[in-house]
């Protein structure tokens, strides 16, 4: 879908709703709830707000906060990534009880043979991010220099043979590797 600006009433919207959210965004940044956001609403294909609001850093010298101001949004992309394999797993895509080396069968890590769709879901796969980090914290000396293409397959690769902390089954630990493989997946 192409997304093209336009009036609320281009997108079926009440204009004064989407005034109030434009407010209550101005308001939040304004009260110090927040120290800024960018808000895009859209319907049908039309975005009828797109804005930036507050500043960039917490100094008082911030420029301001930028309409296309990139965000880490880290964890946050825990559940948009749970959605998508649970809709693959609907599709007949996925199969939860199924073997991670089933889709990934570069996965060669100790351990992960045994490893399952769900248990990378449920962040009881093995893994342990701060061992996995603390180990290849070198790998990681170039990342001003290198493109975020060639960060994620590093990573990917890394993740590859990276050995299980634990058993897959037997312990919880939440751990972003897991969904970075499947997000791969």
């Amino acid at each position: 879908m192409e997304l093209r600006p336009g009036s609320p009433s281009d997108a079926g919207m009440l204009p004064e709703r989407i005034e109030r959210a434009r407010e209550l965004c101005d308001g939040w940044v304004k009260s110090g709830h927040t120290p800024a956001i960018v808000a895009l609403v859209a319907r049908r294909g039309v975005i009828v707000l797109h804005e930036a609001f507050g500043k960039l850093r917490p100094d008082p010298d911030s420029p301001p906060m930028a309409r296309d101001t990139i965000f880490p949004v880290m964890s946050i992309t825990k559940p948009l990534t749970a959605t998508l394999v649970m809709q693959l797993v609907e599709d007949g895509l996925l199969g939860l009880n199924r073997p991670v080396r089933d889709y990934l069968p570069e996965v060669k890590g100790e351990g992960t043979e045994e490893m399952l769709v769900h248990q990378l879901l449920t962040h009881t796969a093995g893994y342990d991010d701060t061992a996995f980090f603390v180990a290849h914290a070198r790998d990681f000396s170039d990342i001003d220099r290198i493109t975020s293409d060639e960060l994620l397959q590093r990573i990917h690769r890394m993740i590859h043979e990276t050995p299980l902390a634990h058993p897959p089954g037997t312990f919880m630990n939440y751990a972003a590797t897991g969904y970075f493989l499947l997000g791969e997946i």
